[in-house]
């Protein structure tokens, strides 16, 4: 049910703004307000079912189960022109994901949907992202700079979260290196980065996928254990316009500062400082003690080799407590 393969995405669309509006609506008022068949709607319904909806039929009447906190594109593009971000938006009911969606285009720009079907992070691990429950946003920069001048962005995109989320009163939050974020040991949000050469020009694509409000039998279904980021104060849109304007700030400060500002606050934040972990690296695993990341976003590990100077240096992989 993705933008470019459904023909009939504008339908779909509106019987979910239908819901919006109305968590109780009965068949004959859609069929009435679009002009819609029995049949349509009735296919329609079952679609919003499968992207994640909770919706009951009974007596000619379909009842929402929990309200829909629907993303407000009017209000977030007004946002993002007071704010002065210099990336245009573009919205889409449903993706397959907004961050292959913004590499293939190769434009610059904030890359935003309601519903992703086939969203994943590291490693293509599967990312859910039910219609209304999560925010699944890219935002992709071109700079002319070179690639080693990008590493450590991920820890900047994970201290952008924080910062956002501190704007609304959420300081439970911690990071987990390479692109994690946690509340109560429960993995609530994570990054991906993409970087492609143009000539000089690198296009710098950031993924970011957040649990909002998945309901419980959504967050059993995954394996690792997930929680929602639980900010109750503010609409999902108002917590997205205040994200991209703090990822476009630490952007800007990353680019011409690196890490120097950035990671006091990660450190802060990291849930493994001084802890044994458990690294994943090419096939390989094994245990160390983590000691922290460095100026450059790399993991230090303990050596424990003493006849081997210095302490080990980690650029790739994945660590877990």
């Amino acid at each position: 049910m993705d933008n470019q393969k459904y023909p009939k995405i504008g339908k779909l669309e509106k019987i979910f703004h239908f819901f919006v509006a109305f968590p109780q609506v009965k068949l004959a008022q859609i069929k009435e307000e679009l002009s819609f068949t029995d049949n349509e709607v009735l296919a329609l319904i079952d679609e919003l079912k499968r992207m994640g909806l909770i919706i009951n039929y009974s007596n000619g009447c379909f009842n929402l189960q929990s309200s829909i906190d629907a993303i407000d594109v009017k209000y977030l593009a007004d946002k993002l022109k007071n704010k002065h971000i210099p990336l245009a938006l573009n919205y889409f009911f449903s993706l397959p994901s907004t961050n292959d969606f913004a590499i293939k285009s190769k434009k610059a720009g904030i890359y935003l949907c309601e519903y992703q079907s086939k969203g994943h992070g590291k490693q293509n691990a599967k990312w859910l992202a039910p219609i209304g429950q999560a925010i699944t946003l890219s935002l992709c920069y071109e700079w002319l700079i070179d690639y080693d001048a990008l590493q450590g962005l991920n820890i900047a995109i994970g201290v952008a979260i924080i910062n956002t989320a501190q704007k609304f009163n959420q300081q439970q939050l911690g990071l987990k290196w390479s692109n994690d974020v946690f509340l109560d040991n429960a993995k609530v949000a994570g990054i991906l980065i993409n970087i492609q050469p143009n000539k000089e020009i690198k296009h710098i694509t950031i993924g970011i996928g957040i649990n909002w409000n998945l309901s419980k039998a959504t967050l059993n279904t995954i394996e690792q254990k997930c929680s929602n980021i639980n900010i109750k104060t503010i609409t999902r849109t108002e917590f997205i316009a205040q994200l991209i304007s703090e990822v476009d700030k630490i952007m800007f400060d990353f680019k011409h500062n690196q890490l120097k500002n950035i990671l006091p606050i990660w450190q802060k934040h990291d849930i493994c400082q001084n802890k044994s972990v458990t690294i994943t690296q090419a096939n390989k695993t094994w245990k160390s003690c983590y000691l922290g990341v460095n100026s450059q976003g790399l993991v230090v590990l303990e050596n424990k080799n003493k006849a081997k100077k210095g302490n080990y240096l980690l650029a790739s992989g994945s660590i877990s407590l």
